[in-house]
């Protein structure tokens, strides 16, 4: 049974969901990307959210006539309030999942924000996966060449007395094999770790486990495919991050 707040209109569901939110983000994303999008379901402000259906909010992203990150923007921000009101017994169901954003042009993803990137590390206890990413965010390669990575590749030198460690580039062309990528200081704790790790020879591994079950059988190299939608795509649903 729903509690008494089933009554409140979407605008007040929102202004709840802000003062909740806003602390994990900053006020520049909070404006430039949630409030932004939120504008675009003004037609539905002044309804009860529990009386708004998922073709009504569907209405409102086909009449955007922005491009696909604001459809993005939007389905991101509609699956946050939804989400929220769900938690707080507002609503009895979560109607934005299949939310279409329309077709576009395929563009390339913008980097994650600092804000999104603090995000990651935040999930870093809860999701094997979310180090990965938090790795690949500040050495900057591409998925494929990421997960191509082996251990044997990272080394050590010594500058001013301190101990740098660096990726040597083998997967390029032979012009670019010999190129070192230091690895940031923010990153370094998680990739001391991956180093300790046994039983494979990359660096960012897919963990595998025995079918319809948790039991670990072993690490494999992990391909772009696996990556993308089952650890990428997965933990940016879950931060509430386009992508």
């Amino acid at each position: 049974m729903l509690s008494n707040r089933s009554g409140l209109i979407l605008d007040e569901v929102f202004k709840k969901w802000k003062a909740y939110y806003a602390p994990r983000v900053s006020e520049k994303t909070m404006k430039d990307n949630y409030e932004f999008a939120y504008k675009h379901f003004e037609p539905l402000w002044y309804r009860r959210i529990d009386t708004i259906t998922a073709p009504e909010l569907q209405a409102c992203m086909d009449n955007c006539k922005a491009g696909k990150r604001t459809h993005q923007l939007m389905k991101v921000t509609a699956g946050l309030i939804w989400a929220y009101a769900l938690d707080m017994d507002i609503v009895k169901k979560d109607i934005t999942d299949n939310l279409y954003i329309g077709r576009h042009e395929q563009t390339p993803r913008e980097p994650l924000t600092p804000d999104e990137i603090k995000l990651v590390k935040n999930e870093i206890p809860n999701n094997k996966y979310a180090a990965y990413i938090y790795c690949q965010c500040y050495l900057g390669y591409r998925p494929g060449e990421f997960l191509k990575i082996k251990k044997e590749q990272v080394h050590t030198t010594v500058i001013d007395k301190e101990t740098v460690y660096y990726i040597v580039e083998g997967i390029k062309t032979d012009a670019g094999k010999n190129r070192r990528v230091v690895i940031p200081a923010q990153v370094l704790p998680y990739i001391k770790e991956r180093l300790a790790v046994e039983g494979t020879e990359y660096l960012f591994p897919q963990y595998c486990y025995r079918i319809h079950t948790t039991e670990f059988i072993g690490f494999k190299k992990m391909s772009t495919k696996y990556y993308n939608e089952s650890a990428f795509k997965p933990l940016m649903k879950k931060l509430g991050i386009e992508n």
